[in-house]
Order: structure tokens, then C-alpha cells, then sequence
């Protein structure tokens, strides 16, 4: 989240776009606004909807791929979860970890590694993982392939950039081709059911799991999907 220009290792404190409190970012990174509070509110949301699920000590791991400097990670922490952080930038590895810094009671780990490569090593149906936040802005299928495999309980978050692009400029063909799922003319409106869901309940299903969908958030920038994983 958030525009990380080039190769700064240096940090600088910033004020956390949703929670309005200090956070470190590298030096030459700048905000997305739109995008990320659509992000924060919606994670914020959903967290708030299945907070029942677990109490506050027995709440467990949230793998956030792509986790930049933290500004999600952060609503994480603050819901008694414990990220772990994936993330190829150095400069932004390291305003993840010293934004966990802050919360020394969370064994909170942040990995400077591929993201695929993460996902390929963690256990399969692994129970103390709650929550897989995926960010997709380009090709997402094997991250979901990957969840799919992990998460045996809980919440899967998909954000997608290319779900954006199918739709707004009626790619009807890329989403066939890529997902495999046959349909016309979907809308704005019925394209997280018709396209990006319906993809993750079939890979949920091949596992025998059951995957349900929540909600989705579609912006001008963002499409953000949360499914239960029963």
C-alpha cells in the first residue's frame, strides 16, 4: 500500500491514514489516500463483523502479503492479531519492522522475501492462520490457489487491481481465459459473484472446504473481496 518510488532506506515518521496515530515509512514514500482508507475501513469492518469468532487471546496469525511499511498490518495488531508481514522492498521491510516495534506483545514477524515463494512454505490447512489478506493488484490466481491450501478456517481478503480492469474495460475474454468461468456482460454490481468469487469457491471446494462470500468493496483504484472460509 502506498508508493514506494525507489530504493530509500531511510525512515521518516508519518501519521497512519486511518488510525491517526505515528507510524514509519521509508523516506521517499507518499500516500494513495483512496485506495487505502478503502482498504483500512473495509479490513476494519470485517474485523468487527467476526470478532466473535475467536476471543482476543486465542486470536491468531493474519498473512498479509505485500504488507509495505504496515498501514494495514497495523489494524491487525490492533485487533490482538499477529501479522506476518511479506515483503520484497528493503526499505520498506524495515518500516515494517520497526512499525511492529511498537506493539511488543504481538510476535509479529516480517519476512524481506518473495511473496509466492512464502505462500508455497507455510503448512497446508495451518489452524492458528485466522485471516490471508492477498494484495492482487496484477495476476492473482496462484496466491488464491496458495490460500486455498492454507487456510482451513477463517477469513481469506482479496484486493485486486486486475478485477478493476476487467470490468471497467470489458475484458470479458481475460477473465474467461484466466479463470475459466464463462459468462456475459457481467456489471460493476455482479462481478465479484460472477468472476473473482466464484474462482475462490471452486479452489476452496477442490480442497473440500467451504468458502462463502461476505462482501466486496469496488472503487475507481480498488476491488476488495472478503470471503468465510468455513
Amino acid at each position: 500500500m502506498g508508493k514506494y518510488i525507489g530504493d530509500s532506506v531511510g525512515i521518516r515518521v508519518a501519521e497512519h491514514p486511518f488510525l491517526k496515530i505515528p507510524m514509519f515509512v521509508p523516506e521517499d514514500y507518499t500516500f494513495f489516500k483512496q485506495a487505502e482508507y478503502g482498504k483500512l475501513a473495509s479490513a476494519s469492518k470485517w474485523l468487527g463483523q467476526f470478532a466473535h469468532w475467536a476471543p482476543l487471546r486465542e486470536r491468531g496469525v493474519v498473512i498479509e502479503a505485500y504488507a509495505g511499511a504496515g498501514i494495514l498490518s497495523m489494524i491487525y495488531l490492533e485487533a490482538g492479531y499477529m501479522p506476518l508481514g511479506i515483503e520484497i522492498k528493503e526499505g520498506l521491510t524495515k518500516a515494517l519492522r520497526k512499525n511492529f516495534e511498537r506493539y511488543p506483545d504481538s510476535p509479529s514477524l516480517a519476512l524481506n522475501l518473495d511473496n509466492a515463494a512464502v505462500l508455497r512454505e507455510m503448512d497446508t490447512d495451518c489452524r492458528i492462520t485466522k485471516i490471508i489478506d492477498l494484495d492482487c493488484y496484477s495476476h492473482c490466481i496462484p496466491q488464491i490457489q496458495e490460500a486455498a491450501r492454507i487456510l482451513k478456517r477463517g477469513l481469506l481478503f482479496v484486493s485486486s487491481g486486475e478485477a478493476i480492469s476487467i470490468c471497467r474495460f470489458r475484458k470479458y475474454f481475460l477473465a474467461e481465459k484466466r479463470y475459466g468461468i464463462s459468462f456475459s456482460g457481467p456489471t460493476y454490481k455482479d462481478f465479484p459473484e460472477k468472476v473473482m468469487y466464484e474462482f475462490i469457491r471452486r479452489e476452496f471446494a477442490k480442497r473440500g472446504k467451504k468458502a462463502e462470500f461476505v462482501e466486496a468493496v469496488a472503487r475507481p483504484t480498488l476491488y476488495r473481496l472478503c470471503v468465510k472460509v468455513l
